[in-house]
């Protein structure tokens, strides 16, 4: 608690006790519009950890942000809000989260809804930033990638919702709040740097409402600000001279809108899968620098070659060579609660080969969130939307057994 804190214990729970008197006094009074404003930008870690350690501070939080949430305008997105809360404490509760998760996640997005001058995104859209961390965090399987080449930023903001939705929240706060997010090593990466129109929703963002089916898969204006953060920590640990960004509005359908400046000369290039995409990304040290965990062995990658290798990286990762292999990595992460876990597989095989039976040989990366050891059957969760899941329910598609995963993970030539 101490090195956590950084605080004798007794500031720790004079703090707490102090927070604590505030709520039950909010409580009684009604609104808690006063103790949602006052937190606004001072997410100190042992105001944080003081109010998510406290069952009731918990509670005062969720009912600050069922109150809150009457500032929506939408009678059908308010009740949208009201009801991903309470789904999201249950899949907490479910996947044995603690109160500290919870609460922290439920302070950030108070943090995003309260009163702030300062803030670089206006008040609009930090309430529908709000509505969509909420959301998400309810459902990580609601979280796609839409027309952009960042399936692997993709994948672990799904994995850090599931896990560590406070720090999923603690990110798009800090970003709308500051303009900027300081990674667990201490990097910080700017969204308002001059030039830089990452902060403004693109034309997918612009549009994105969580109450109405996402039947093209597009994605949230939260999911953008999460995944252009992983791109330009990514980036930025790499590269000194050339800064990630997304612009709202593409030249043309094959476009992204996903550009990388060059930071000497001022060039704007567009992003390619063979010069730059977040999909390059090693899974391990990013989801550190997203959670301050060092957590490993949750990635499985098939026998590595110049082509796989070139768009995936994890020096942690299991590298299975037979579908026998690939039940045992299933167990063990299955068997040590390190689910969801991520893999990468070939489009030209089953199972994405049925999924866009057009597109072209490219590696895309999914999340695996449960494996049925009985029936050898693999829950896996596409990036591609709803329609695309592979999750057995009844607007997806069937589950994937182990051996037709197996064939996805190979190389192409040797799958047929």
């Amino acid at each position: 608690m101490k090195q956590l804190l950084g605080r004798p214990f007794a500031q720790l729970l004079a703090c707490q006790l102090m927070l604590q008197a505030l709520v039950v006094v909010l409580l009684a009074a009604g609104p808690l519009n006063l103790l949602v404003q006052s937190s606004a930008g001072a997410s100190s870690p042992a105001k944080v950890a003081a109010v998510a350690n406290d069952k009731l501070l918990v509670a005062g939080w969720k009912r600050a942000l069922l109150e809150w949430g009457q500032q929506i305008p939408d009678v059908a997105e308010r009740a949208q809000f009201a009801f991903d809360i309470n789904a999201f404490e249950q899949r907490a509760k479910a996947a044995n989260l603690s109160s500290y998760v919870i609460g922290a996640t439920y302070w950030h997005v108070c943090e995003l809804l309260g009163e702030n001058k300062t803030a670089k995104v206006s008040s609009a859209d930090r309430i529908k930033l709000a509505m969509q961390v909420m959301h998400q965090a309810a459902d990580p399987t609601s979280i796609d990638q839409g027309r952009h080449n960042t399936c692997a930023s993709t994948s672990l903001e799904k994995r850090v919702y599931s896990r560590d939705p406070n720090c999923a929240a603690d990110a798009i706060m800090q970003i709308a709040t500051t303009g900027s997010y300081k990674a667990a090593d201490g990097v910080v990466v700017r969204f308002d740097e001059l030039g830089d129109p990452s902060l403004t929703p693109d034309w997918e963002a612009a549009v994105f409402r969580v109450n109405k089916a996402n039947t093209d898969a597009s994605r949230s204006y939260a999911s953008q600000l999460f995944q252009v953060m992983a791109g330009k920590l990514f980036l930025q640990e790499r590269s000194k001279k050339l800064r990630y960004e997304q612009h709202p509005n593409p030249d043309d359908s094959a476009d992204t809108g996903t550009r990388l400046v060059n930071l000497s000369t001022g060039a704007v290039s567009k992003v390619t899968m063979s010069e730059f995409s977040p999909a390059l990304m090693d899974c391990d040290k990013m989801y550190y620098l997203v959670t301050g965990k060092h957590d490993t062995k949750f990635s499985i990658l098939g026998k590595p070659s110049a082509d796989s290798t070139l768009y995936f990286s994890a020096p942690g990762a299991y590298t299975v060579t037979t579908a026998a292999k690939l039940k045992e990595a299933l167990i063990e992460i299955q068997t040590e609660g390190r689910m969801p876990a991520v893999v990468m597989v070939q489009s030209k095989n089953e199972p994405l080969l049925s999924d866009a039976p057009n597109s072209e040989s490219v590696w895309h990366e999914m999340t695996i969130v449960w494996f049925d050891a009985s029936t050898g059957n693999v829950y896996l969760d596409n990036q591609w939307g709803r329609a695309k899941d592979h999750l057995g329910r009844p607007d997806g598609l069937a589950c994937v057994h182990y051996t037709v995963l197996f064939k996805g993970i190979i190389n192409a030539a040797n799958a047929r």
